[in-house]
């Protein structure tokens, strides 16, 4: 299940990152326990728009972990469009680090037959699912289904659309 959890599992070399990119000087430079301590301290650092600039400028490998490479990209494309809900940034972050890992379109473990890659096989084990097997199903079905993001339109949907 995707939770909005990025902001959470920010690690060391993610806030070793923000130091590092909004430090000028050494003496400029903040702790760790300073940038930890403080929700909104840490959340008013994050819509830095240094940070987004140089994640977006660097064309080398950065030490970032993908939930704080999506969240703040998220986070500054979403302010540019007006939208400023953090929980709304995390949920999208969280999606776009789901879905950049290929591997977690497999079912869950938890529902008990490993092998369904693909979202037909999912909707087939649901008619032997139990109900707990079942709603882990549906709820992973739910997490990647394209209809689910309004991405992956059927044409005859976007046709209707365009109609109306």
């Amino acid at each position: 299940m995707i939770r909005a959890n990025c902001r959470a599992r920010f690690t060391a070399a993610d806030f070793d990152f923000i130091v590092r990119t909004l430090s000028r000087s050494c003496t400029d430079q903040v702790s760790l326990v300073d940038l930890l301590s403080d929700s909104e301290t840490r959340d008013s650092i994050l819509d830095h728009p240094r940070l987004a600039d140089a994640i977006l400028c660097n064309a080398g490998h950065l030490h970032i972990s993908s939930q704080f490479y999506f969240y703040v990209l998220a986070r500054h494309v979403l302010q540019q469009a007006g939208i400023v809900d953090r929980k709304l940034c995390d949920y999208i972050a969280s999606l776009l680090e789901t879905f950049s890992r290929a591997n977690r379109l497999q079912a869950p473990d938890e529902i008990g037959s490993p092998g369904h890659a693909y979202i037909s096989d999912m909707l087939i084990a649901l008619t032997r699912a139990t109900p707990e097997q079942a709603f882990l199903l549906r709820a992973h079905v739910g997490n990647y289904s394209p209809d689910e993001l309004s991405i992956g339109r059927r044409p005859r949907d976007r046709a209707s659309m365009r109609a109306h």
